[in-house]
């Protein structure tokens, strides 16, 4: 594996290639740090506090592992928004004032292992049947909801693998956290 050592802030630039343009590329800059994540042994990037009203396209590749995208003002989570990041292991996508997650939202993160989506008021208004279905590896969920009771908010059913999960109610920085066997 090659070693990568970027510190600094830089714009990744990410070049979309599709079948349909022959000679022509659309290229669009993401404002995002990076750095190498040497836990997860791949590139995190630091997309936070962008005032991003959208999930940028086109943000990485195999070797980025870790995306902080918290702190944005994106309402929805659409089927495709995080396509081709199937090597994402952990992801942040709090306070981001998401109000609509689509059921197939997390479909493409089959190796995800840790979701930080509290801060959101979707999850106050409940969370669609199947959202977790396609994450098997997922250990960790943080989520906020109006209190601490969330039997109704989240579908235990498809979260037979998880090991942690952090409860934080809305109202104030108090927080559950409970261990599951």
């Amino acid at each position: 594996m090659y070693q990568i050592n970027i510190v600094s802030r830089l714009w990744f630039i990410a070049i979309m290639t599709s079948p349909h343009l022959e000679t022509s590329h659309s290229v669009e800059l993401v404002p995002c740090d990076m750095r190498m994540d040497q836990s997860l042994d791949g590139l995190h990037l630091d997309c936070s506090n962008r005032n991003l009203e959208a999930l940028p396209r086109h943000l990485g590749n195999q070797c980025v592992v870790s995306i902080d995208l918290s702190r944005n003002i994106f309402k929805t989570l659409e089927r495709f928004d995080f396509r081709g990041l199937s090597s994402i292991r952990k992801l942040n996508i709090s306070a981001c004032n998401i109000e609509k997650v689509s059921s197939s939202a997390f479909q493409d993160l089959v190796l995800l292992e840790e979701l930080d989506m509290k801060n959101n008021p979707v999850v106050g208004s409940g969370l669609p049947n199947g959202l977790f279905t396609p994450l098997p590896k997922l250990r960790r969920l943080f989520v906020s909801a109006p209190d601490t009771s969330t039997s109704d908010m989240i579908h235990w059913e498809e979260l037979s693998n998880l090991t942690e999960i952090i409860l934080t109610p809305r109202s104030n920085n108090s927080f559950k956290h409970v261990a599951c066997s």
